[in-house]
């Protein structure tokens, strides 16, 4: 598993500016995607077709680094976690860099994601929320619900974009019909406090009950219910079984 050494915000910064504050949340998004991230899930995940199959993890340093130099966009990848960690090989940025941006040129996600977590830590480079942003939205344009959540938030409380809350509700939507719980409890906390979109009990009682399969959401949800009208409830209900039937 690929662990990424994130620095602890201290209390006393994020006091000292809101945007401090707005940064320190993706900045703890962004710390927990990258921590669930595996080799073996990421070639999964990846868009690299007649790789998937590779057992990546038993193979030797020269292995990888030759199917790396044939292209190999997982190889590549993995490469570069090796020379970020000094996981087998010295610790090398700049190699590590140079075969993310590979990977993340052949359109692997996972790699895209990484090279953006890189600008966004100011790991090897200036740190340049923009250019992050640019990686973080080409990974999520692939379709990982876990970028797409975080894509959301970018664009939530603007970092290296232009907030925009219309967005951030539409990559959430994206994220949550894929079942990733932090986005449908997003959501649904959005939806009962009329926080960026309108005030919608019915919309909230949905994804507070998809987000509780991953996410303790109890006395979320009950204080919802008590407030909820019967006719709100079951119309609620409905919605629900109907969402599970498309999407699951």
């Amino acid at each position: 598993m690929y662990h990424f050494q994130v620095s602890k915000v201290s209390l006393a910064l994020i006091r000292c500016s809101k945007l401090a504050a707005k940064i320190a949340k993706v900045l703890m998004l962004i710390s927990a995607i990258s921590c669930t991230l595996n080799a073996s899930a990421a070639a999964k995940g990846s868009n690299n077709q007649g790789i998937q199959n590779i057992e990546f993890d038993s193979l030797t340093f020269n292995t990888l680094e030759g199917l790396a130099k044939e292209g190999n966009a997982v190889a590549q990848r993995m490469l570069a976690s090796m020379y970020e960690h000094g996981e087998g090989v010295p610790k090398d940025i700049a190699k590590a860099i140079q075969w993310y941006r590979s990977a993340a040129d052949l359109n692997d996600d996972v790699a895209q994601f990484y090279l953006g977590y890189m600008y966004y830590q100011a790991i090897g480079f200036e740190q340049d929320y923009q250019q992050a942003f640019i990686w973080f939205a080409k990974a999520a344009a692939q379709g990982n619900a876990d970028f797409q959540y975080n894509l959301g938030n970018l664009y939530r409380y603007g970092t290296g974009v232009a907030a925009d809350f219309k967005t951030a509700i539409q990559w959430y939507l994206l994220a949550a019909n894929q079942d990733q719980g932090n986005a449908q409890l997003a959501l649904a906390i959005l939806y009962q406090q009329g926080d960026l979109v309108p005030e919608n009990f019915i919309k909230a009682y949905l994804w507070f009950s998809l987000a509780s399969a991953q996410l303790e959401t109890t006395e979320s949800l009950a204080s919802l219910i008590a407030i909820m009208s019967a006719e709100q409830l079951q119309i609620a209900r409905e919605d629900l079984h109907n969402w599970q039937k498309k999407y699951r």
